[in-house]
């Protein structure tokens, strides 16, 4: 490293580093984060913003009739993890978690859809 003019050492930028002053854990978790997907496609053309969190979980918050046609959890990044599916109403409000969307599918859903389609609740009267 060179010497600025007031003789302490300056420093390199950081992209400019060597990759041997970082250990090994580190540079893993930086190359997984630049190399991780921001989005997934979902089956009715738009895209889901996925959302990593520190214990390794991702997911995704998607309205379930997104989801028509998609049978099984999409998986992201070298281990395939399973993304965990926060499926919304139609009016954006969560109805159901979950990891394993085909079993959402076998199981679930008959009831799930159900109560989507029950009776609205009354407004309250003034």
């Amino acid at each position: 490293m060179g010497r600025s003019s007031c003789g302490a050492p300056r420093s390199r930028p950081l992209a400019r580093r060597d990759r041997s002053d970082v250990s090994a854990d580190v540079r893993g978790a930086a190359d997984a984060r630049a190399t991780r997907p921001e989005t997934i496609a979902v089956p009715s053309g738009r895209t889901a913003r996925l959302e990593y969190e520190d214990d390794g979980t991702v997911s995704a918050s998607v309205k379930l009739q997104e989801l028509f046609g998609l049978a099984d959890t999409p998986t992201v990044g070298p281990r395939k993890e399973p993304v965990r599916l926060a499926l919304l109403a139609p009016n954006g409000r969560p109805v159901q978690t979950t990891r394993d969307l085909r079993s959402f599918w076998n199981t679930t859903y008959a009831e799930v859809r159900k109560e989507l389609r029950g009776p609205l609740p009354e407004a309250p009267v003034a």
